[in-house]
């Protein structure tokens, strides 16, 4: 027996049925996971763990990115644009691969 084709109608049906019933499932009750913590809400500029990188890390960064990406006729410089404040922020996460991130690069600032 051939499988027949699955029609367009078909198919927008299935979808929104799965739809309504992954939403009935409240999925955002369930919480975090113990001991990681919650992911940061990214619609709002706040991070839920602080920063770790110091000052003098922090001038290191700056002045590596801006040697690594330079303002120019294309664009601005990685300063300009919130590098740092990524950088800070991942190594700054209390997860294990960012942890291990840390320490290597936090070494490098020094």
């Amino acid at each position: 027996m051939t499988p027949q084709p699955l029609s367009r109608r078909e198919a927008l049906k299935r979808v929104i049925g799965v739809s309504i019933a992954l939403s009935s499932l409240n999925i955002s009750s369930y919480g975090a996971v113990q001991g990681i913590g919650t992911d940061p809400n990214l619609h709002k500029k706040e991070i839920p763990w602080p920063r770790v990188l110091t000052d003098e890390e922090k001038r290191t960064a700056t002045a590596l990115g801006d040697i690594i990406v330079p303002a120019d006729e294309f664009g601005p410089a990685a300063s300009a644009v919130g590098v740092l404040d990524f950088i800070d922020e991942w190594v700054s996460a209390p997860y294990e691969a960012q942890q291990k991130d840390q320490k290597v690069i936090r070494p490098g600032l020094e």
